[in-house]
């Protein structure tokens, strides 16, 4: 986490997403990720899935799912 300048369990979440998803730009799969990845505004491919399982998210910005 030091190397790569992490200081919270949300920025190491979001940096092994974003390196995954990477991976999946470069092959022929439809990505599917949790809400929390969408939650953390990781940066997604187009035609990514994402599996919505809370009532709301964790980011304020963007509110209720329900």
């Amino acid at each position: 986490m030091i190397d790569n300048n992490i200081n919270s369990s949300v920025g190491l979440h979001t940096f092994y997403a974003d390196r995954i998803l990477n991976i999946t730009r470069n092959i022929d799969v439809t990505p599917i990720v949790w809400q929390d990845v969408w939650d953390e505004k990781v940066e997604l491919p187009p035609g990514t899935i994402i599996q919505v399982w809370k009532d709301s998210s964790d980011n304020s910005a963007f509110g209720s799912w329900a």
